[in-house]
């Protein structure tokens, strides 16, 4: 909802959460994930992800859990920044967005 009626602008990709998900879009999810998890360059490919359109590099927000190992993959690549972490989820944004919002990085 927030991301929806707060900034229309952004679309989201899939958040798995929710059962209104295309089985393409869950492929490409999970795709990406594997491909993080095997720090595979070109992980971003799946997602639709394309650092050359700045304006709309995602924030990535991912559960822990199941999903945590993509969570310590990603916050070894320094294209991102961890920005916000709790008991529930990671949050990162790329690397050039984060700096130039002065969001400073924080602990896992």
């Amino acid at each position: 909802m927030c991301i929806a009626h707060g900034s229309p602008n952004r679309k989201l990709f899939m958040d798995p959460r929710l059962e209104v998900n295309s089985q393409e879009a869950f492929e490409h999810c999970l795709e990406g994930i594997r491909a993080l998890w095997r720090r595979q360059s070109g992980w971003e490919v799946p997602w639709g992800i394309e650092y050359g359109r700045s304006a709309e590099v995602p924030a990535l927000l991912i559960e822990r859990g199941v999903l945590g190992r993509a969570a310590q993959m990603l916050s070894r690549d320094t294209g991102w920044r961890r920005v916000c972490a709790d008991a529930v989820a990671t949050v990162f944004d790329a690397s050039s967005f984060a700096q130039e919002h002065n969001l400073s990085e924080v602990s896992l």
